[in-house]
């Protein structure tokens, strides 16, 4: 398990308004629930049918985490990877699709997805070229459903003016015991 982004992201995320799971006293995390948690009838929280991330320990993290009805696509470039990922990660909630992050939006389509709760990457979007760069974070802005998040750990700043650029609301933590210390930006296509 990738311990810096257990305590990254899951450990800290009942302290974040912005991505708590419900307003009541029995605070869950959003991506898998708990029995206390709202119904997925009640409303839009407390959903993770559409995730799409980079990192095999987070995989793995949320695997054993998630909800029986959850589903996670993880879109990976390296064939061999993918075949890894196929071979030793064998659950009915995953899926690994070969193919660039620019196709998020079409990825989705595939799997019967209109739009997605969740995003997650951790994709050095600061150090690739801006022809690379914009067309994965204008689809993934698009791929988000109303009250959907975009969130990204990257390990410098370097991308935050692209990120304020095409999403309404991003608000940035940083992690200084993540080793390397680490940004979370948390995006959203409307306001938070």
């Amino acid at each position: 398990m990738n311990l810096s982004w257990g305590a990254f992201f899951y450990d800290n995320a009942a302290n974040d308004n912005g991505i708590q799971a419900t307003n009541d006293n029995h605070k869950s995390f959003p991506m898998y629930g708990s029995s206390q948690a709202l119904s997925l009838t009640s409303g839009n929280w407390n959903r993770m049918y559409d995730v799409i991330f980079q990192v095999p320990e987070t995989r793995q993290m949320f695997l054993r985490r998630m909800r029986p009805d959850a589903r996670l696509i993880a879109i990976e470039m390296n064939p061999e990877f993918v075949s890894f990922l196929r071979k030793t990660l064998v659950d009915e909630r995953f899926q690994v699709v070969e193919a660039s992050a620019a196709d998020v939006k079409e990825i989705m389509q595939k799997f019967g997805h209109a739009k997605a709760d969740y995003i997650i990457s951790g994709i050095p979007l600061g150090s690739m070229p801006k022809a690379i760069r914009e067309p994965i974070l204008h689809n993934t802005c698009e791929a988000l459903a109303a009250g959907g998040s975009f969130l990204v750990f990257q390990f410098t700043t370097r991308v935050l003016p692209d990120l304020t650029r095409v999403f309404r609301y991003v608000k940035r933590k940083f992690e200084p015991l993540n080793i390397l210390p680490a940004h979370l930006f948390i995006c959203q296509p409307g306001t938070a």
